[in-house]
């Protein structure tokens, strides 16, 4: 395994890019996690699980840290893949009906503009497609990893096994925990795990290697025939799926999937089964826009929930989403335990941490779990584990470098608060556990009224909830940011760097509001071959900004001559 010595980072580049747009660690201000004269005599072990985007965010926030500078932070990365990049790193197709490592097909590209998506301090190179391909993601993402110097703290192909939380020490006041972290190499199941020992520990895993299926009627049956498939094992249109393709689902992945379809010439007819479907079939004689499904038959006819019913159909792919996993909390001898299931209804909040396969639930902040659930009889205990990227429908890289930074300033300030948190934070210095509780009540009452409009009358109240948990509006991921970044300042009062460049900018809120229009005025410069012209030599943030607003108002002006 390789070893986690500390040094200095070596920045490198990702293909053509100006100088000044990389920030080196030397020249770099330190962001808003300070030490005090509290913290010098203490050295905390930090656990991250996973290398992907949101392991290397918080690997580089600790690197990033006045603490890791002063030896008092050392980071661990686990990895269960050969490279960083997790879901962005591509692997060979299925070869059997084991889920492949990564769900990436060959026609995927970002569903937003690389310099909305783009990490906050690393910009994606100049002349960047707009909507990067996925190899183009995991190159910047390996990018990321060598410039910040990161791969010297990240085991590779070491699988964690199992994360124990428990007693280390005591005195006469107080039960210490510690994180026990058992991992084996990834191919090896048989060997016997090395046990590692930490004090936080940063849940990165990521949430797209458990496949969900829909319990649909006659589905099983269609699954173990091969005549249904997920998602996840989908590459490139085949010609086992035949001329009539039923695709379910109605995300990025469903619609990628419809698209690369009707561009195969085998393909004649695609049903494209959705929540909401439009009320007709104009936009293309070749797609069929249907309801829900109400059941497989046997015959290869599939029922809707609209009454009608579709015959012929010789393959189905199920873009239906993934299954939060978080298998290596399943020890019964831990102080923390994450129990699997739907919570009973709010209020109150439950005392135990569920795993609803839609996230976890209660996160204080989308991140912590309270207190009680990492007390152990009774004993008070601090913040020590946080869940960055559970969020969905979001940016996800500027939004979980956030995170890492909130989790990390959070962890210190349970651990050693000192006078000037004391000031600026609410309950003992650190977190105000009771305002948290109460704006998880009263998220849970809004979603209540906003599920209660839901027509799926087959599903509890209960479960509607947790699925639209960590589901954000469009602009509320943004007001998010916002209250990260006023939290880590009450957190941590006056004595703060540079953590207000990652709130979020004018910008990135009104062109993420216009991002289906891009998209689509993209791919209509892709179609003639123009898309290269218009991003060419294209460089800094000003000249990004600026081509998105000339693509807006272009796709704008095309639009409005077509209702004409």
């Amino acid at each position: 395994m390789r070893s986690t010595r500390i040094g200095k980072a070596a920045p490198t580049a990702l293909g053509s890019r100006s100088n000044n747009q990389f920030i080196s660690l030397d020249s770099m201000e330190l962001p808003n996690l300070w030490v005090d004269p509290v913290q010098q005599s203490s050295v905390r072990r930090i656990c991250i699980i996973g290398a992907g985007p949101a392991g290397l965010a918080a690997l580089q926030a600790v690197l990033d840290s006045p603490q890791y500078h002063a030896g008092l932070w050392i980071p661990t990365a686990f990895e269960t893949r050969e490279n960083v990049g997790g879901v962005w790193l591509p692997s060979p197709g299925p070869v059997s009906d084991q889920p492949p490592p990564t769900p990436l097909y060959d026609s995927l590209t970002t569903n937003l503009a690389h310099p909305t998506m783009a990490y906050t301090d690393f910009p994606f190179p100049k002349s960047t497609n707009l909507f990067p391909k996925a190899d183009t993601v995991c190159r910047y993402l390996e990018a990321y990893a060598d410039h910040f110097d990161l791969r010297r703290h990240i085991f590779f192909n070491t699988r964690v096994v199992s994360t124990d939380y428990i007693a280390s020490k005591s005195t006469s006041t107080s039960l210490s925990h510690e994180w026990v972290v058992r991992t084996q190499p990834s191919m090896s199941s048989a060997s016997i795990p090395t046990s590692h020992q930490f004090d936080w520990l940063l849940v990165c895993n990521g949430h797209h290697n458990v496949p969900r299926y829909p319990n649909t009627v006659g589905l099983a049956s269609w699954l173990s025939s091969g005549k249904a498939s997920h998602s996840m094992f989908y590459r490139h249109p085949s010609a086992k799926y035949g001329d009539m393709v039923l695709v379910v689902g109605a995300g990025p992945s469903g619609q990628d999937i419809v698209h690369d379809l009707l561009e195969a010439p085998n393909v004649k007819t695609v049903i494209h089964s959705t929540s909401n479907p439009p009320p007709l079939d104009a936009t293309n004689d070749r797609v069929k826009h249907r309801s829900r499904i109400s059941r497989f038959l046997p015959n290869g006819s599939v029922e809707f929930s609209d009454g009608t019913t579709e015959e012929g159909i010789q393959h189905c792919i199920l873009a239906t989403g993934y299954e939060v996993s978080l298998p290596f909390f399943s020890s019964f001898s831990s102080a923390f335990t994450i129990k699997q299931g739907i919570p009973p209804s709010v209020p109150p909040l439950p005392r135990d941490i569920y795993n609803t396969t839609y996230g976890v639930f209660p996160l204080a902040r989308h991140l912590f779990p309270f207190p009680s659930a990492l007390s152990a009889s009774g004993t008070a205990a601090h913040i020590s584990i946080a869940f960055p990227g559970l969020l969905v429908r979001v940016v996800p890289f500027p939004l979980i470098q956030l995170q890492a930074r909130v989790a990390l300033a959070a962890f210190a300030s349970s651990s050693y608060p000192s006078s000037s948190s004391a000031q600026h934070g609410a309950e003992n210095g650190t977190v105000d556990w009771t305002a948290e509780a109460v704006d998880i009540v009263g998220r849970y009452e809004a979603l209540r009224t906003k599920v209660g409009l839901d027509d799926v009358n087959s599903v509890s109240e209960e479960e509607k909830i947790a699925k639209q948990w960590h589901r954000f509006e469009p602009m509320e991921q943004f007001d998010y940011r916002d209250a990260l970044i006023d939290f880590i300042i009450g957190l941590q009062g006056p004595i703060k760097a540079d953590i207000e460049r990652y709130r979020p900018k004018s910008w990135e809120r009104d062109l993420y509001a216009r991002k289906d229009l891009l998209r689509r005025t993209w791919r209509e410069l892709e179609a003639v071959g123009e898309a290269e012209e218009w991003v060419k030599d294209v460089d800094t943030e000003e000249e990004w900004v600026g081509l998105m607003w000339r693509l807006v108002r272009k796709g704008e002006g095309e639009e409005g001559k077509a209702k004409l």
